[in-house]
């Protein structure tokens, strides 16, 4: 019996390849490879935005933190949920109305050739270096529960989403988040209640907390007294801007160039924001329990940072008899969202954006041919994986003593957060010459100098970078009155387009509904009906129970998804 966990993750993992074959005829050109021909619904592109912002961090990394600093870590994932209201407000609508198929594009009409460039190279490497970071950590989670080495788990792992992502490309991308998003949701749900009933209810959860002054102490939202300054008022100020500026910047929205038009942009934020708003809710109530009731297992496992491993713990302590492996697919779910968003981004961002400036250079026009683009898309697919695959190795060998959380917010301090701050600002403060987004960026990136130089924590980096990025923005903007008028024409016809309405039907033409519906109404329902075989495992009839409404939940929305597909046919 102990075998067949094996075989459920080698199914889920079947799953997912197929579900990338299956999408795979919908790509007929690099259009549809890279943005699913802007013939994405709301719930799709919304589930598929909401599975982006998780990974595995959130369940090993950033549930150390939360074992640690108890709610300081719920203020970074509120500040989401305010994001993605924002969004639905409005920069959704930008986002779709902006007509492209790559952030990047939307940088060249703002900030110009140079800065496009630029912010494109480094761009990939960050994707590259975060994505492997998410991989060594899916691979931890899963190195904890089954045991198996943890360079084989990377490299198998990589490979996997590879080829799922390499066969479907964004359809792939978006059809896989919604199906995997059915399994993480109701798990996530069920660990938060076990871990609740485990220590006697909500009630006993809080008086818990209360009993003991250090823990009250260090699970205080704003934690005070701790001399590295880690889940203090600049800890979460620092954090909370690094998020306003990554998802509201002009690299956030790529998820919405997918959509059929602003509409279906601004409802798949919302959806996201309510979805995000719940979960965030229950996310790390169970390594804050494994705090209060289980602290010495949980530091006696060995590991460099135990508390990144106390979700894990929890799950293996809590879960039913056969959900575990389940538990495991839901965080693979969590972390493949994002590896298969980086690899087809930076195949994307190379093949609209890179691609023809290096053919230019050497004097070449660059090819229109659109199943040569595609071709050429699949095969950087290729390469971004393989260099994905190389950096979780390297990361899993060179994780350091600080805990994972520390090393990818560093990452994303010193080379992220230059780039994305004149993007964010760029986008709502429109009257800046195009040099602008150089001279923040650029300001930005001495700031993280200076401040790695000092030995500044990477919360005061943060800080630093934010001040110095954003002040040389706010700055330029007294050069705009004598700004080429040529350039300003440019910029003013962005601002135009992306304020102009998408026509779907003129721009686009007809949409994909009643495939989408038929297609994930048919795999959703295959997939809840896998799930009955966790029944085989040896349970009391309360945890089966438990395994029952997972697997129902997931086959009434195959059946709802098939019922719409009735419906819009009808009319």
């Amino acid at each position: 019996m102990d075998n067949i966990k094996y075989i459920v993750v080698g199914l889920y993992f079947l799953f997912m390849v197929i579900v990338g074959f299956l999408f795979k005829r919908l790509n007929k050109d690099e259009n549809d490879y890279f943005r699913s021909g802007c013939q994405g619904t709301w719930w799709m592109v919304g589930m598929s935005l909401f599975m982006s912002s998780i990974s595995t961090q959130t369940f090993v990394a950033n549930a150390g933190v939360a074992y640690e600093a108890g709610f300081s870590i719920l203020f970074i994932y509120l500040a989401n949920s305010v994001c993605y209201l924002i969004m639905f407000l409005g920069v959704a609508a930008w986002y779709r109305q902006a007509r492209v198929t790559t952030f990047a594009e939307i940088v060249y009409d703002r900030f110009g050739l140079g800065f496009q460039q630029f912010f494109s190279y480094i761009s990939m490497i960050t994707l590259v270096l975060y994505a492997g970071l998410g991989l060594y950590m899916l691979s931890l989670f899963a190195n904890t529960v089954f045991g198996f080495p943890l360079v084989t788990l990377i490299i198998a792992i990589g490979f996997i989403v590879l080829i799922y992502t390499l066969a479907g490309g964004n359809w792939a991308v978006l059809a896989g988040d919604f199906l995997q998003s059915l399994i993480m949701v109701p798990m996530i749900l069920l660990m938060a209640f076990l871990a609740l009933k485990e220590i006697g209810g909500i009630g006993s959860f809080f008086s818990a907390i209360n009993a003991s002054e250090e823990i009250s102490r260090d699970f205080a939202i704003v934690t005070k007294g701790r001399q590295d300054g880690l889940y203090g008022g600049y800890w979460l100020l620092g954090n909370g801007l690094v998020q306003v500026f990554i998802i509201l910047g002009m690299g956030g929205g790529h998820r919405f160039f997918a959509c059929k038009d602003g509409k279906e942009a601004r409802k798949a934020a919302l959806f996201c924001m309510v979805v995000s708003t719940v979960c965030a809710l229950v996310y790390f109530i169970p390594p804050m329990v494994a705090r209060l009731l289980h602290s010495e297992s949980v530091m006696q496992t060995g590991l460099t940072a135990p508390q990144d491993i106390s979700y894990a713990y929890m799950s293996k302590l809590l879960l039913p008899n056969g959900l575990l492996p389940l538990m495991t697919v839901a965080m693979f779910a969590a972390q493949i969202s994002s590896l298969d968003t980086a690899l087809n981004a930076n195949s994307a961002m190379f093949i609209k954006n890179i691609y023809p400036e290096i053919m230019r250079l050497f004097g070449k026009k660059p090819s229109q041919d659109h199943k040569f683009l595609l071709k050429l898309g699949r095969l950087f697919t290729l390469f971004f994986g393989l260099m994905v695959i190389v950096f979780g190795v390297y990361f899993a060998k060179n994780a350091g003593e600080k805990g994972i959380f520390e090393t990818a917010f560093r990452v994303t301090g010193t080379l992220t957060l230059p780039l994305f701050i004149p993007l964010f600002m760029g986008f709502f403060i429109p009257k800046t010459p195009q040099w602008s987004g150089c001279l923040s960026s650029v300001c930005g990136l001495c700031g993280s100098v200076v401040s790695l130089r000092l030995g500044f924590s990477t919360h005061i980096l943060a800080l630093v970078v934010s001040a110095s990025s954003s002040s040389a923005f706010v700055f330029s903007i007294v050069f705009w009155k004598g700004y080429n008028s040529s350039k300003k024409e440019l910029i003013s016809r962005l601002f135009s387009r992306i304020h102009r309405p998408v026509e779907f039907s003129d721009e686009i033409g007809q949409d994909n509904d009643s495939v989408l519906f038929k297609v994930l109404g048919i795999l959703a329902f295959a997939l809840g009906s896998m799930l009955w075989f966790f029944i085989l495992f040896p349970n009391t009839l309360e945890n089966k129970l438990y395994i029952i409404l997972v697997a129902g939940f997931v086959q009434i929305i195959g059946l709802l998804l098939m019922l719409m597909r009735k419906l819009l046919k009808s009319n």
